[in-house]
């Protein structure tokens, strides 16, 4: 399939984690909003940046703990995609995110770009299931916050602002699982470097909190 769909133009890629290619396409469109809602706020790129990288951060965290491979989420599935929601004009999710930031409510966003913002359907969604296995997110609970109508995007910024440390806690069963992934991943000597970076850094949030 990927050979027949291969033109001089385009170059399809096949993996076989399937969920982490999955979870990396609706993980994305949420913080495609949040970083909208920081440019509709305007907030700078650094800004912008941290939101793009501790969101791969969290979406790899949640992927390690569904027992996906947390080097896909490194991948043209995972930071690929994410960065080109984030960053395009183009994306209807990052333009909805802006209006929000502008101060819209969800339909007059909606009204405004005229297109399908998946985020904020999914933005619910991604953050039961990751209540369900124990992962903290939250940058996808500010956005579920003011899809919502809880909070304003002003107030869920000032809310990510305050955390003195985007902790993971775990449940006893989440926290099992990552492990059964590290070790796994141990076990398997052509692992991908990025894998066990990865692993390595999900299993430190049990001991230490971040510094970024």
């Amino acid at each position: 399939m990927a050979h027949a769909w291969a033109p001089s133009a385009f170059r399809p890629y096949t993996h076989h984690d399937v969920l982490g290619v999955e979870l990396g396409g609706v993980v994305k469109n949420v913080v495609g909003l949040a970083v909208g809602m920081a440019e509709g706020l305007g907030y700078g790129d650094n800004a912008k940046a941290s939101i793009i990288t501790r969101g791969l951060a969290q979406t790899s965290r949640l992927a390690v703990a569904l027992g996906a491979e947390p080097a896909t989420l490194a991948g043209l599935a995972g930071m690929g995609d994410l960065v080109a929601t984030c960053a395009s004009p183009l994306s209807r999710n990052h333009q909805t995110g802006v209006q929000l930031g502008r101060g819209l409510d969800v339909e007059a966003a909606a009204a405004v770009v005229r297109q399908t913002a998946e985020g904020v359907r999914s933005a619910p969604e991604v953050l039961a299931l990751a209540h369900g296995v124990g992962v903290e997110m939250p940058i996808v609970e500010q956005v579920v916050a003011v899809v919502r109508g809880e909070v304003s995007a002003r107030e869920a910024g000032r809310a990510l602002l305050a955390q003195a440390a985007d902790t993971m806690r775990l449940t006893a069963r989440g926290y099992t699982r990552i492990l059964r992934v590290a070790r796994t991943i141990a076990d398997l000597g052509g692992a991908e470097q990025v894998g066990r970076v990865h692993v390595a850094e999900a299993l430190s949030y049990r001991r230490r909190p971040p510094v970024s």
